[in-house]
This record gives C-alpha cells, sequence and structure tokens, in this order.
C-alpha cells in the first residue's frame, strides 16, 4: 500500500501535521503550567505582604504566646485557604495553621524561608510531609517584637494540577479535532500532488518512446509547475532534436546504402557493428544476421585480416590494398582500413573497412592490354612484310619483272589487309558511338536468309562445306534495318565458314523468348557449325575485338578479330540480344534475337521519322 505515492505523501503531511499538534500541545501545557505558578507565587507574595501588613504591623511587641498565633493562623486560613506558618531568625516555628508550632521541627533550612531571609522573599515546590501532598511555599520577612521573623503561606497543587490536567485534554482534544478536520485537506492536496507527479512521469515515459506530440499541462506558478514547464519546453526541443537527427540519420543511411562500395564498422574485438548492403552482397551475407558476429565469421580473407590488424597496431589510415576473396566467381577488391580513435585518444575503439570492387577495372585492364597486344600484332605482320619487300625492291631493282610482280602482289594484299583492319576499327567506332543509321523496318527473314547464303556460298563450296537453311513457316517480318541486320549474318556466315575446316553451316530461323529479356517473343537467327569450336573458359571475350583463341588451331586462321565485336554492337543497336554456345571441338552456334515487326513498332517508327513507313516490303 505504501508503494503508492500518495499515500506516501497522505502519511508524511499526517506524520508532520502530528507531531506538529503533539508538540504544541505538549508546550502550550508546559506554559500554562509555568505562567499558572509564576501567577500563583505573585498571589503568595501580595497576600504575605497584605497580611504581614495588616496584623503584625498592628502587634509590633508580638504575640502573647505560640498558641495565639497558631490561632491566628487558623483564622487566616479559615478566611483565605492558604496554610499559614510563621518561622523566627532562627528557623523556629512560631505559629502554624495545620499544626501545633511545638510540635514542628526546625524550618531554618527550608529553600523558601533561606531565600527570604537573604532577599526578602522566597518561593520553592515541593511534597509536604506534614501535609501529604505537593505544596506551593511563598514567604515573605517581616519584623516581629523588634526581630525578624518570616511569614510563609502555603497553597497545595493538587486542585491546580488538577484543572491543568483538564486543559491540558482540552487542548489534545482540539488539536486532535483539527488532525482529523486537516486530514481530508492533506489526502486532496496529497492525491493531487501525486497526480501532477504521475503525470510527468507518463510524459517522460512517453518522451521517451519517441511520442513527439505529447504536451505537459502546467497545472500551477509553483515549483513543480516551473518543473512542469521547463519539462515541457525541454521536450519540445527535443522533439526538434530528435526529429532533426532522425532526419540526419536517414539520411546517412541512404548514402551507405546508396554506396556501392563496401561498407564494414567494426568494434574493437572485431564484431561486425554496421554493414551496408554492397558489403553485404559483396561477401554473400544477410545483414540482420551480421550484426554482432566476428568478423571471421562474416568472411574469411587472410589478407583482409592482416590488413586491419595493421591499421589497429600503427593507427590512422592505411594505404589501399588489393585483396581476392575465394568467392565463385573469384574477385578482386581494393580495401582500405581506417583506426577509429576515441575520444580523448585513449586507443582504439573499431577500425572502419571500405572495399570497391576492382574486378571488373581489373577485366578492362587486360582487356586494353589485350587490345593494344592484338592492335600491335595485326599491324605488325603487313607492315613488316610491306617494308621487307619494298626494301627488296629498292636493291634489286625492277628489272626481273616476274620476280617484281610477285613482290608487289605481296605489298598489294597486306596493304589491302591495312585497309581492311582500319575500316573495320572506324566501323565498329561508328556503332559503338551510335553515328550509323538505323532506319527500321519489317523484314522478311527468308529472303534476307537467301541473299546471305548466295554472298557466301563460293567460299564455303571452295572449302567442301555445305549450307543448310531451316526457315519455320509463318514467321512474322523482322523490325530493323537490312543492311545492318544483312551485316550480322554475314558476318557470323564469315566466321562459320572461316573456322570450319569439314562438315556442314546451319541456317535456321524461329520465333523464341530470349532468357531475361524484357521483349515477350523475338526472332531467333542461329547460325550453327561444325568447326573447331571455343573453350568454355574464352566464351565471355569471343566478342572482344581482336580477341582470338589461345588454341593452335585457331592461329591457322587469319581474320580481322572483329567480325564479333561489330556483330554485337550491331544487334544491341538493333534492340536485339545475342548468346554464344560452343563445344570445343564439336561446333559454335551464334543466335541473335530480333524483335518482330508490330503496330507498336509501326507507330513509333512514324512518331520518330515523321513519315509513315512502316508498310514498306523488303526489296531485296
Amino acid at each position: 500500500m505504501m508503494k503508492r505515492l500518495w499515500v506516501r505523501f497522505l502519511f508524511y503531511y499526517l506524520s508532520v501535521v502530528l507531531l506538529a499538534l503533539t508538540l504544541s500541545s505538549l508546550l502550550i501545557g508546559r506554559d500554562l503550567g509555568s505562567q499558572s505558578l509564576d501567577r500563583m507565587q505573585e498571589e503568595l507574595y501580595r497576600s504575605a505582604r497584605l497580611f504581614g501588613v495588616s496584623f503584625f504591623a498592628e502587634h509590633p511587641e508580638g504575640f502573647a504566646g505560640d498558641a495565639d498565633l497558631d490561632k491566628l493562623c487558623r483564622a487566616l486560613k479559615e478566611q483565605t485557604g492558604y496554610r499559614f506558618t510563621v518561622v523566627s531568625a532562627e528557623g523556629v516555628v512560631l505559629g502554624d495553621s495545620d499544626e501545633p508550632a511545638r510540635s514542628m521541627e526546625n524550618h531554618l533550612y527550608r529553600p523558601e524561608i533561606q531565600e527570604a531571609l537573604r532577599s526578602g522573599q522566597g518561593t520553592s515546590q515541593r511534597f509536604s510531609h506534614t501535609v501529604g501532598a505537593p505544596m506551593l511555599y511563598g514567604a515573605v520577612s517581616f519584623p516581629i517584637g523588634g526581630r525578624p521573623a518570616v511569614l510563609r503561606l502555603a497553597l497545595p497543587l493538587k486542585e491546580t494540577e488538577a484543572r491543568l490536567s483538564t486543559l491540558r485534554c482540552r487542548i489534545l482534544l482540539w488539536s486532535l479535532c483539527g488532525f482529523l478536520l486537516a486530514l481530508p485537506v492533506l489526502y486532496l492536496f496529497s492525491r493531487a500532488t501525486s497526480r501532477r507527479i504521475v503525470r510527468l512521469k507518463g510524459f517522460l515515459e512517453a518522451v521517451r518512446r519517441g511520442d513527439r506530440s505529447r504536451r505537459l499541462y502546467v497545472g500551477s506558478g509553483d515549483e513543480l509547475g516551473e518543473l512542469e514547464r521547463a519539462l515541457d519546453e525541454v521536450a519540445g526541443e527535443l522533439a526538434l532534436y530528435v526529429q532533426d537527427l532522425a532526419l540526419e540519420r536517414t539520411r546517412r543511411g541512404t548514402i551507405l546504402q546508396a554506396i556501392q562500395d563496401g561498407i564494414v564498422l567494426l568494434d574493437d574485438e572485431d564484431r561486425v557493428l554496421f554493414i551496408n548492403p554492397a558489403a553485404a552482397a559483396i561477401f554473400h551475407v544477410d545483414r540482420n544476421a551480421s550484426l554482432g558476429q566476428r568478423l571471421l565469421e562474416v568472411i574469411r580473407s587472410e589478407d583482409l585480416y592482416r590488413l586491419i590488424d595493421e591499421t589497429r597496431k600503427e593507427g590512422g589510415q592505411r594505404e589501399p590494398r588489393e585483396v581476392m576473396l575465394l568467392q565463385e566467381p573469384s574477385r578482386t577488391f581494393l580495401a582500405a582500413a581506417v583506426s577509429l580513435a576515441a575520444p580523448g585518444g585513449a586507443g582504439a575503439i573499431g577500425c572502419l573497412l571500405i572495399l570497391r570492387d576492382v574486378t571488373e577495372q581489373k577485366r578492362l585492364d587486360k582487356i586494353r592490354a589485350d587490345f593494344i597486344a592484338h592492335v600491335s600484332h595485326e599491324l605488325r605482320t603487313p607492315l613488316t612484310l610491306i617494308k621487307g619487300f619494298v626494301e627488296t625492291l629498292r636493291e634489286e631493282g625492277t628489272q626481273d619483272r616476274e620476280q617484281s610482280g610477285r613482290y608487289l602482289s605481296i605489298i598489294g594484299e597486306n596493304t589491302d589487309r591495312l585497309v581492311r583492319l582500319v575500316e573495320g576499327l572506324l566501323r565498329l567506332s561508328s556503332i559503338e558511338l551510335g553515328r550509323i543509321p538505323i532506319e527500321r523496318q519489317p523484314l522478311a527473314v527468308a529472303r534476307l536468309v537467301e541473299k546471305a547464303v548466295e554472298m557466301v556460298g563460293p567460299s564455303a563450296r571452295d572449302k567442301g562445306l555445305s549450307l543448310q537453311v531451316s526457315i519455320r513457316e509463318g514467321l512474322p517480318p523482322l523490325a530493323g534495318d537490312p543492311d545492318r541486320v544483312m551485316e550480322v549474318l554475314l558476318n557470323l556466315l564469315d566466321n562459320a565458314v572461316k573456322y570450319t575446316r569439314t562438315g556442314e553451316i546451319r541456317i535456321s530461323a524461329e520465333l523464341r523468348e530470349p532468357s531475361g529479356d524484357a521483349w515477350p517473343v523475338r526472332v531467333a537467327l542461329s547460325v550453327s557449325d561444325t568447326g573447331i569450336g571455343i573453350p568454355a573458359r574464352e566464351l565471355p571475350r569471343v566478342t572482344e575485338r581482336f580477341y582470338r583463341g589461345e588454341g593452335a588451331s585457331r592461329e591457322e586462321v587469319r581474320g580481322s578479330g572483329l567480325g564479333l565485336a561489330i556483330v554485337k554492337h550491331l544487334v544491341r543497336a538493333l534492340d536485339g540480344a545475342m548468346s554464344i554456345e560452343s563445344t570445343e571441338p564439336a561446333g559454335t552456334t551464334v543466335t541473335v534475337f530480333l524483335p518482330v515487326w508490330t503496330e507498336q513498332t509501326e507507330g513509333a517508327e512514324q512518331s520518330e521519322n515523321g513519315a509513315a513507313g512502316g508498310g514498306r516490303e523488303d526489296e531485296m
């Protein structure tokens, strides 16, 4: 029950009020008793002086005997209620209202007697064994018969204490009544204060949960109200700060997630504190599952561990270095690590790891190097021949017309080879840069294939190869440029003839849906041969310019190495796709997927060219 805040408040308030009332009642009773005794003492002094002046002054010679004085004291007691005692300067009792003077002991050493003899008056409070009750004594010195004497009056305190006790009881009773009347007020005050504090607690809990719309009602202008107002202002400022912080956190999170580089934040024990999506994709792990794990549990790479260890020991930022992650496929990354120092430079508290995928860059660098090597090789051979035969003609002269003619023929062949090579490079460059216009129109597949076979037929028959054509009936027309499509077919057929020693070359056309393509269906033009084939490791690179396989059989075939590169870029310009399948040494199949002519294609072409040309038929 005491756990309730308002009960505690009520208990504390009631305890304080009860204690205050009790102490005040006791102090008031004590003060009243002291005041009553003081008044009684003053009254005893006044009465003693009055009786002393009235009686003892009228008998300056004294009384005839003790009996007369005892009788006078008794008569005074009957009239006033005080006990009268007359004591000589030697302490001898000369008269008393309650006991015979002769039978009473010496009173010289009574406190009030000593004080009266010394200062003229004295008082004392003690228990009287003669009367058997507590008494208040007051004594005044007077001369009797020319000799000093003391008149002492005594008043029983029993009745006075009874009146004081009654008064104290009344004070306690009224205090209790006041306490009972204060009880509901204290209860309401406790509940009100408790509700304000509970409201403060609920407000703080709401703020802690992130409820930025919660506001605190300011109840009054007291200290608690000032606290409520201050907390409400702090909550408003905190809401704005949290909002700005959340916005900044969202921005940073968006930036870190959008960065293509892998970013991993580690603590001082190499546990993952943060990993962005790029890093999770690099390591092939789940982001949420990786948090809290050690880096060793996320990825195994000795190069990364060595880089992080050196960074922790030497501090600062290490120079980026290439690391290779043993994955499938294997990839190369440029890794950099930064040591995060604690505030004040107390030591490293973490490490930031940044990974940049340079696999494609390395591949492109290799392609560039191979391209330069291939171009150099292609240019060096004909140039060497031309230079050699020109020097031979210069030395031998032209007198032997038959020999000179043979030399000039070789020079002409190599010059034509250089021209073809340069023209191929220029054409490939024009295709890549989009400088060759593409005029889309409906093309009959059968007529295109028939014309291409007529053009390649002689060279195939010279090698003893047969050309087989398989065109599916009812194929819709292609949407493409006739010259560009014909160039694609001729390049594919030329490659097939070059790299096929014996057997046949098959050309087929059908409707097919290429995997991973956005078009619902396309015309698939395939050129298959029974030639030397292409190794599986070389398939990704056969469309690179000047690329030739490493086999000896391919070195025997002479070509520019630009055919498939031109085909790839032409097919891309025609919004098509391309696939190559090969099994060494069973042959190769190259398939190009070209779009079909539809009403949407015709409408797009008309809006693009500003004229209706979609209904023309191919005249080839």
